[in-house]
């Protein structure tokens, strides 16, 4: 029974999610309360949070979640030119920068409705940035906007 359990659990899929988390809580907790980025402003804080998360994804978690998940890659790292790879990494980068702003936001409208039920005043940061919550919501909006690319390229194959 308890072993049926745990293997229901403790699949690839859901292990893969509980690294993503875990690698963007972690850059979260380094960069936005390890240095200064934090304090000195919001785009600077999603500037460096999403070149340091993209980063660590293309070159550290995505080899790691091909091997957990058995996935081949479409094409050989050595068959692309330099020009391709330099825009898929640019790409990657301009994603997680994306997914970091829609964390922000989550974090911004957040406080805003809590300033209001609350009756306090403008500016009052409810709900600070945390490690977990930022490593779970940015695991939320980096699936869901992987979901719409492969649908997307889905429907681009199907038209053609």
């Amino acid at each position: 029974m308890v072993k049926k359990l745990f293997n229901k659990i403790v699949t690839p899929k859901n292990i893969s999610r509980f690294i993503q988390f875990w690698a963007a809580g972690a850059i979260y907790f380094l960069v936005a309360w390890g240095t200064n980025i934090g304090r000195t402003g919001l785009i600077d804080l999603v500037f460096f949070l999403g070149l340091g998360i993209g980063i660590i994804e293309m070159f550290v978690l995505k080899p790691i979640l091909a091997e957990i998940n058995d996935e081949k890659p479409a094409s050989s790292y050595m068959d692309k030119t330099i020009l391709q790879k330099s825009k898929e990494r640019l790409i990657y980068i301009f994603k997680a920068m994306f997914t970091v702003a829609l964390v922000m936001f989550t974090y911004f409208v957040i406080n805003n409705l809590l300033q209001r039920l609350l009756s306090l005043p403008s500016g009052t940061a409810v709900l600070l940035g945390e490690p977990f919550l930022f490593g779970f919501l940015y695991m939320v909006y980096a699936r869901t906007i992987v979901k719409v690319q492969m649908k997307s390229r889905l429907k681009r194959s199907v038209v053609s």
